[in-house]
C-alpha cells in the first residue's frame, strides 16, 4: 500500500509542477534570488501585516486564507535530534519493560518476545519470526520489527523508524467484537462508524461526554488522559524534549451502542508544531529519500484506560539547536515561490498557511543484507500551504511546502 500511495503522490507532483517551469518572467530562480535578499527574522514576520490577498498570482488565491505564525517565538532553530542507539540486548530489555508498564497483569513472559525479519526464497518475500533467545546475531541485523504478544498485551517496534504500536489486544478484541490478531494485536482504529469529530486545537474542549466501556467519559477527561500518557515516561511514546497536545478526537459508535475515542496528537518543540501531513522524508547517505508519516494516535475504549497507541518515532533523547540561521523567507515570497512551481492550468484557493517543523529522518547507507538504523533526525521550518477543496478529481486536500530557509518547494495530498 505504501508503494502505491507514493507512486500516486509522485504522479500528482509531476502533474502539478510542470507547466510553470518554462516561464521566463518571474521564474523560480529569479524569485528565490530576490527572496534571499529580503529575508526577515521571525519577530519581524510576526509583527508585520501580510496582505496575501493582494498578491497578483495566476494560480493561487488567498481571499480567505489564514496565516499562522508560532506565538512567542523569537527564532526557529534547525534541530539535530539525537535518536535511540542502544544495542539489540538493551533494546530487548526496553521492549520487555514497555510491555510490563502497559500490561494490565504487570507480568511478562520473555519467551513471547519475537524477532521478525524478511526473507526472500527466490519466488516470494515472507516475514519470518524467531524467538529472541533463539535468534543468531546475524539474523538480528535483518530485523524488521520486534514483537511481544502474550495474548493480552502486544508491543510492536519497527526498526527503521522506531514507530511503535501498543495494544491491550484481548480487551480491544472483546470490546470491538472482533477476533484477536495474534500477530499485530487488535488495532483500535476506525472501528464502527464515526459519529462526531472535535477539533480540540482550534475549538477548545466542549463539555461533552460519551458512554464508553465502563461508563461515561468526558472529552476533558479523554484529553487529560491522552496528554499524560504522552509525557515521555514510556520509551518510544513521546519525548521529554517535546510537547504533545490533543489535536482532534474522532468519536466512533460501535454496534453495541457504546462509543470509543480515537485521538490524534500534535507534537511541538518550543511552540512550533511538527508537520503531520505526510511531508516527512527518510534521507539516506546514498541520496534516496522516502515519505514517512509521523502522526501520533491513540484510542480510549474503556473508561480510564488507553487501550491502543500508535507512536511515530519522536522519542528524541537529546536536541541540539542550530541558531546560525536567524532570518527566513517571508510569507509573500513563499507564496510567489510556490506559484512559480505549480501548474497555471488550475487556480488553487489556499485556506491556511502555517510555519511548521518538517522532519528528515537521516539514515546511513542501506544494503541488501542490513536495513540501516536512524542516525539522527533533522527538523527545519517550512511554510505549509493547505488547500481544502482543490477541485481535482480524487483529491480532498492538497499540501504544499516551501522551505523557509532554502525555498525548496514540495507537494503532497490527501
Amino acid at each position: 500500500m505504501r508503494k502505491t500511495r507514493l507512486t500516486i503522490t509522485l504522479m500528482a507532483c509531476i502533474f502539478l509542477f510542470t507547466a510553470c517551469k518554462s516561464k521566463k518572467n518571474d521564474s523560480y530562480d529569479d524569485i528565490l534570488e530576490d527572496a534571499k535578499q529580503e529575508t526577515k527574522s521571525i519577530t519581524e514576520i510576526t509583527n508585520e501585516e501580510h496582505e496575501l490577498s493582494d498578491l497578483d498570482l495566476c494560480n493561487l488565491k488567498f481571499d480567505d486564507a489564514s496565516l499562522i505564525i508560532p506565538e512567542g517565538v523569537e527564532n526557529i532553530p534547525v534541530l539535530k535530534c539525537e535518536y535511540y542507539n542502544d544495542s539489540p540486548e538493551q533494546l530487548e530489555e526496553t521492549v520487555l519493560e514497555i510491555a510490563k508498564q502497559f500490561s494490565p497483569e504487570k507480568e511478562i513472559d520473555k519467551d513471547k518476545l519475537m524477532y521478525v525479519y524478511g526473507s526472500y526464497d527466490g519466488k516470494e518475500y515472507k516475514n519470518v519470526e524467531t524467538k529472541y533467545y533463539e535468534t543468531p546475531d546475524d539474523i538480528k541485523k535483518k530485523r524488521e520489527y520486534l514483537r511481544y504478544h502474550d495474548g493480552t498485551t502486544c508491543v510492536l517496534l519497527y526498526r527503521t523508524s522506531y514507530m511503535m504500536e501498543l495494544t491491550h489486544s484481548r480487551y480491544v478484541a472483546e470490546c470491538l467484537d472482533e477476533k484477536e490478531d495474534l500477530n499485530f494485536g487488535t488495532r483500535a482504529l476506525y472501528a464502527g462508524n464515526c459519529a462526531k469529530t472535535y477539533n480540540i486545537l482550534e475549538d477548545g474542549i466542549p463539555d461533552v461526554s460519551y458512554e464508553l466501556e465502563g461508563g461515561q467519559v468526558s472529552l476533558e477527561e479523554a484529553v487529560k488522559l491522552a496528554e499524560e500518557f504522552y509525557d515521555g515516561k514510556i520509551p518510544f511514546v513521546g519525548s521529554p524534549y517535546l510537547e504533545n497536545k490533543v489535536s482532534t478526537i474522532d468519536v466512533y459508535k460501535l454496534e453495541n451502542g457504546r462509543y470509543y475515542y480515537q485521538i490524534f496528537m500534535a507534537t511541538y518543540y518550543n511552540n512550533v508544531i511538527f508537520n503531520t501531513e505526510e511531508g516527512v522524508y527518510y534521507v539516506r547517505e546514498d541520496g534516496n529519500s522516502r515519505p514517512f508519516v509521523d502522526k501520533h494516535k491513540l484510542s480510549i475504549i474503556r473508561k480510564g484506560t488507553v487501550d491502543y497507541i500508535w507512536s511515530c518515532a519522536h522519542n528524541y533523547e537529546g536536541v541540539v539547536e542550530d541558531n546560525s540561521v536567524t532570518e527566513f523567507i517571508t510569507p509573500e515570497y513563499a507564496c510567489r515561490l510556490l506559484s512559480s512551481q505549480i501548474s497555471e492550468e488550475q487556480i488553487f484557493n489556499v485556506d491556511e498557511i502555517e510555519i511548521v517543523y518538517q522532519t528528515d529522518f537521516c539514515y546511513g547507507k542501506e544494503n541488501e543484507e542490513d536495513v540501516s538504523e536512524i542516525q539522527y533526525v533533522r527538523c527545519h521550518p517550512v511554510y505549509r500551504f493547505i488547500v481544502n477543496s482543490p477541485q481535482l478529481s480524487g483529491y480532498n486536500k492538497l499540501y504544499f511546502f516551501v522551505d523557509a530557509i532554502t525555498g525548496q518547494v514540495s507537494c503532497n495530498y490527501d
